[in-house]
């Protein structure tokens, strides 16, 4: 004569719970038989357990909370689980002992707890990613740092070989020019002193401007 004594809930109805007895699995059977009433989505086994009257404890359980049960003629009652679930302890210990069960529901502390545990779990993993993010900003900061840094000395590098080119350049100008003058020092004074003249008026201002420049600002 034993079976079983069980409660549901379903997410369609959230304030109502259903308390019903089966002779049969409720975890399977039961639901299986009630998730083909038509019902918007499926029932889930919230408790059960196996007493040696099933019939009995059913009825005390009924009307234990009658006043919780909007339709006189449905299973479903306006009550927390937990509630159920102790009363139906109590019952059983006068009337028909438990001789097993199976507790689905969670109270709503552990609810909280079990909630607690998933943000934890859910900010750790986030951290996980936060610091991963910061981590690929932080490495692409520094390929940046370094590309501006190479692009600083290969500019540094060329401005130094312009620089020395110039200086190169004027040392050459200079050179070409007194060798010049050394170079027509054979011919005759009068022939000298014109071309020297002429090369002073017209070279002699550049070159020297051209030292100027070099000792003031290419060999810095």
């Amino acid at each position: 004569m034993a079976g079983f004594v069980y409660i549901m809930s379903n997410p369609a109805f959230p304030d109502l719970i259903k308390i019903g007895m089966s002779k049969k699995d409720p975890t399977k059977d039961r639901v299986s038989e009630l998730n083909q009433t038509g019902v918007p989505q499926p029932f889930k086994v919230e408790y059960y357990a196996y007493v040696e009257d099933e019939s009995l404890l059913e009825r005390l359980l009924h009307q234990k909370f009658e006043d919780e049960r909007p339709n006189k003629n449905r299973e479903f009652f306006s009550t927390n689980p937990a509630i159920v679930i102790n009363a139906l302890k109590e019952l059983a210990s006068i009337h028909s002992p438990i001789k097993y069960e199976e507790i689905y529901f969670l109270t709503p502390e552990e609810l909280e707890i079990a909630r607690k545990n998933q943000e934890a779990i859910d900010q750790e993993e986030w951290n996980k990613i936060e610091v991963e993010r910061q981590n690929r900003i932080a490495a692409k900061q520094e390929r940046i740092t370094q590309e501006i840094k190479i692009k600083k000395d290969k500019e540094a590098l060329e401005l130094r070989y312009k620089k020395r080119d110039k200086r190169n350049g004027v040392i050459w100008y200079v050179f070409v020019y007194f060798y010049t003058l050394w170079t027509l020092s054979g011919y005759n004074s009068l022939t000298l002193d014109l071309i020297f003249y002429c090369l002073f008026l017209a070279i002699g201002p550049w070159a020297i401007g051209a030292l100027i420049y070099w000792y003031c600002l290419v060999k810095k």
